[in-house]
Formats: C-alpha cells, sequence, structure tokens
C-alpha cells in the first residue's frame, strides 16, 4: 500500500476543479447527472496520461506537476481569451483565436520541457498541491451544499403555486366565441427594438413592415415598453401573467417558474399541443408543459453544459465555428418550423419560439445569407458594437416575418400572433445616452387577434397583460389588466422605475 504522504492526487482534483466550478456557478441551470461524462472523461485521461508519463520519466511527481500544468493551460485559455474581449474597447478588433492560441502553445512547450529537464527535488509539491486540491474540491462542494441547504423542494413549491393561479382563473366550460379554438403563436424576437427607437437613434425607417403588419391586421400599440430589461424577466412575468413577487432576483426560482409557467399549464389543460422550437436559449426540454421541441437535433454536444464547459477550455478554438454554425441552423430551423402551419394537428396549437435575432453576434446580412460574426463571443458583447450586423439583422427578420405572417394567415384568419422584442437593443443600455432606460425597454409589439375578436384597441399594453387579453377573449375569462409597471436591474435587486420613464 502506497503511504499518504506518497499519494499523487492533486492532477485528478485539479482536473476535476474548473467541472464542479461551473457546475456551482450554474447550479440553478445544470442538472446533477450533466457532470458524470465529463468528470469520468477528465479522471479518465489523467490517469492514463499519468501512468504514461510517470513511465517515461520514472517519476510520480514530475508527471503530477506536468499533468496539472497543462490542465490549467487547458482549462483557463476561454477564460483568458473573453477577458481580453472584454477589455478590448477599441474599435480595432485584434482579439482573434488565431492570435492567443499561440502563446499558450509556446507556454505549453516551455513549461513541459522545464518540468522535464529540471534538476531541482519536487518531491517537497506533492503534499502541498494535494492540500490547495483538497482543499479547493472542499471549498466548492461546501458552496454546492449550501445552495442546496437553502433552496430545497423548490419545484414541488412552484406545482403548488401553479395550481393555485389555476384555480383562481376563471374559465367558462363553454365556449360560445369559436367553434374551434385559434392556434397561437407568440414569436420573441430578441433585443427587437420599437419602430421609434429605430428610426430616431438608428436612422432605420422601419414603416414598410409596420405597414404590412397593420395590413395584416395586427394591433400595433404605441410605444410599448418591456416590463423588465432582462430576457429571464420578461420570460417568467409574461408567462405567468404577472411581475415578480419581490424586488429580490432569485435565479433558479426564475428559471423554476419559466419551465413550469402558468400560461402553457392553462393551454395544456384546455386541449393545446405545446410546441417549443429550440433556438438555444437553456436546454431543449427547459419547458415542463412541451409536447415537442423541434430543431434541438442540430446541437453536436446535445449537453448545454458541455457546451458551455469546452468554451472555457482550449477546445473552444477547435469547436468555435462549430457552435456558431449551430446557432445559425437553430434560428433557421425556429423559423422553418413557424411556417408549417399546414400540418395537421388533432389539437389547436401553441407555439413558442423565441428567436435569437437580431441579438448579437450577427450570423446573417439583410438577405439571410451566412456571415462571420466581427466577434464569436456569444454572451452578445459584439452588440454594443455592430450596429450595421443589428439593422442587417432586423431586416433578414422582417422578410421571414413577413412570409410567416403571410402563411400562417392563409392557413386560418382565425390565428392569434404575437410578434415582440423581449427587450429593446443592448447597443442603447449606456448611462452616457439621453433616456437609456426607456430606450432599453423600447420593443416591438404586435397582436393578430382573429377577425371576430372585439379586443378594444390598446393605446398601450404591457407584455405582462398579452396572454389576459388573449384568455379573456377565447376563453371567455374574466381576468383584470395589470397596472403598467416597469423595472431595471441594481445587480441583485430589482428597482421599480415607472414614475421615471413615464
Amino acid at each position: 500500500m502506497i503511504p499518504v504522504n506518497k499519494l499523487i492526487i492533486f492532477p485528478f482534483l485539479f482536473a476535476i476543479f474548473p467541472i464542479i466550478l461551473l457546475y456551482s456557478d450554474n447550479i440553478s441551470e445544470i442538472p446533477t447527472d450533466e457532470l458524470t461524462l465529463p468528470i469520468f472523461l477528465a479522471i479518465s485521461i489523467i490517469f492514463l496520461s499519468f501512468l504514461f508519463l510517470n513511465y517515461i520519466l520514472k517519476s510520480g511527481i514530475k508527471a503530477g506537476l506536468i499533468l496539472t500544468f497543462l490542465v490549467a493551460i487547458f482549462f483557463s485559455y476561454g477564460h483568458i481569451f473573453n477577458f481580453l474581449q472584454e477589455i478590448n474597447t477599441s474599435n480595432i478588433d485584434f482579439v482573434h483565436q488565431r492570435y492567443v492560441i499561440i502563446p499558450f502553445i509556446v507556454l505549453s512547450i516551455l513549461g513541459v520541457y522545464f518540468l522535464i529537464k529540471t534538476k531541482y527535488n519536487l518531491s517537497n509539491y506533492r503534499s502541498i498541491f494535494n492540500v490547495i486540491s483538497i482543499v479547493m474540491i472542499l471549498f466548492v462542494f461546501f458552496n454546492i451544499g449550501v445552495f442546496n441547504y437553502n433552496y430545497t423542494d423548490v419545484e414541488s413549491f412552484n406545482n403548488i403555486i401553479i395550481e393555485d393561479e389555476l384555480e383562481k382563473v376563471n374559465l367558462t366550460t363553454n365556449f360560445t366565441t369559436y367553434e374551434k379554438l385559434p392556434n397561437i403563436y407568440h414569436i420573441v424576437l430578441d433585443e427587437y427594438t420599437s419602430n421609434k427607437v429605430l428610426l430616431e437613434d438608428f436612422e432605420f425607417d422601419n414603416s414598410e413592415f409596420y405597414n404590412h403588419l397593420k395590413n395584416s391586421n395586427f394591433v400595433i400599440p404605441i410605444d410599448t415598453l418591456a416590463n423588465y430589461p432582462v430576457t429571464e424577466q420578461f420570460m417568467v412575468s409574461t408567462l405567468n401573467m404577472k411581475y415578480l413577487d419581490n424586488q429580490e432576483y432569485n435565479r433558479l426560482e426564475t428559471e423554476k417558474n419559466i419551465s413550469n409557467n402558468l400560461v402553457m399549464n392553462f393551454l395544456k389543460q384546455n386541449g393545446y399541443k405545446i410546441i417549443i422550437p429550440y433556438s438555444g436559449y437553456g436546454p431543449h426540454d427547459r419547458f415542463d408543459r412541451s409536447d415537442s421541441n423541434p430543431c434541438s437535433d442540430v446541437l453536436f454536444l446535445k449537453s448545454r453544459f458541455l457546451t458551455e464547459l469546452s468554451r472555457t477550455t482550449i477546445v473552444n478554438y477547435f469547436v468555435e465555428k462549430q457552435i456558431e454554425d449551430e446557432r445559425r441552423d437553430m434560428q433557421l430551423c425556429s423559423l422553418s418550423k413557424l411556417e408549417e402551419t399546414s400540418e395537421e394537428h388533432n389539437k389547436p396549437v401553441y407555439m413558442f419560439a423565441h428567436l435569437f435575432i437580431p441579438h448579437a453576434p450577427y450570423l446573417f446580412d439583410k438577405d439571410g445569407n451566412s456571415i462571420t460574426p466581427q466577434s464569436n463571443k456569444l454572451k452578445g458583447l459584439q452588440g454594443w458594437q455592430d450596429t450595421d450586423g443589428y439593422l442587417n439583422e432586423i431586416q433578414f427578420v422582417n422578410k421571414r416575418m413577413t412570409d410567416i405572417v403571410n402563411r400562417i394567415l392563409s392557413e386560418s384568419e382565425q390565428s392569434i400572433i404575437i410578434i415582440q422584442g423581449d427587450t429593446g437593443s443592448s447597443i442603447l443600455n449606456d448611462p452616457s445616452i439621453d433616456d437609456y432606460m426607456t430606450k432599453r425597454l423600447s420593443i416591438l409589439y404586435a397582436i393578430h387577434m382573429p377577425e371576430s375578436s372585439e379586443v378594444i384597441e390598446l393605446s398601450n399594453i404591457s407584455p405582462v397583460n398579452t396572454y389576459r387579453v388573449i384568455f379573456n377573449e377565447i376563453f371567455e375569462t374574466e381576468l383584470q389588466m395589470l397596472d403598467d409597471q416597469y423595472y431595471w436591474n441594481n445587480g441583485d435587486q430589482i428597482e421599480n422605475i415607472t414614475d421615471q420613464i413615464k
């Protein structure tokens, strides 16, 4: 048996540390079972590599230090690359993967060469690195344990809330308005701002698209504002027909309330088939009540966790183009699914499509041709820089929305269609700009109701009231309209700014 003070465990612990750290940072979104594969691969690769290097070098401590050094290089690459992109505030885009990877390769070669050739006694580092790695692992597991202790049984609690809310909806059992329940299409175009902002701040006239919607009997309220400046908050408030319960933002609670939301529960309860094309927002099965999630099959890495993990590593250099192509293909697939309205279903259809258009990175020109973005950082840094890219995608999605609307209404004029932005453009999310909060909340909002509808012409409507209007019309419910309220994020706190922007 190997004495404890001779054990070399630190390369294995250092290898799994970045994996569980990423899980810890995203614990509200990542199922625990997604840890199995990456941890197994990490331990297997380190184990085989350790056996090989130990055999060649005849030194377990050298083998361990070399592997630990390479692990640090491997897992730090993506973080450093993203950091360099964030601090690059110049108009010159010089931060490219092909430039950043070169010093990493050189550093790897020099570091391994030094560790192989050094005559220095490295045995003292065994205990030091073992202790450091154990402390790091225990620290992460402590944070995971605290999180699970403080937030247990959220899903069961959410189910109770949903059941209570459903009971409050005054549902008439015999619908007199429609012989057949209409299909409902809710199309969210991420960061699509209002006509007013496009004209005043981008000098882009979007009247052609707006006129087409009006001529297709869409109601377009004047100067609609999003209730929240963040996608998740928009989703949870819209799909649950209410504002967030408190002013402290809890990501896990928000995610649970999106996955298991009132609108989809209500429609499912009343015979609708729920179809949600996957466009890259969250895991493809994020909605508990969905019957179908097309477009997720384009993913090479089916696990969202593995995809995010790969972006933190040097693998990012090799899979960057793959991820870019996947994101583009998912948007095109979702658009195609919206056009497939002739497909026969034995139930009324509710389709919720959240598209990452015109959100950065901009992957299409104005005609829908594929382009390589200035920046491949998928979190949207490019949105602050490339106005032309933003406007190109506005024009592209306008064309597709025109075709989709024509196709849906040609099948049935009774269809309900909502086309809206979740928030305004992040290009204008800058405190140095006058009324920047109002501009960040300014969105496209258009809704088509059946011709027989007697819905009042609304001069304004908040997204939070969208389904209150629809359910009152279709199901003859008696839901009251909520007062318009608008909020802003200050860290984890949510501030009511209604008085500031009116």
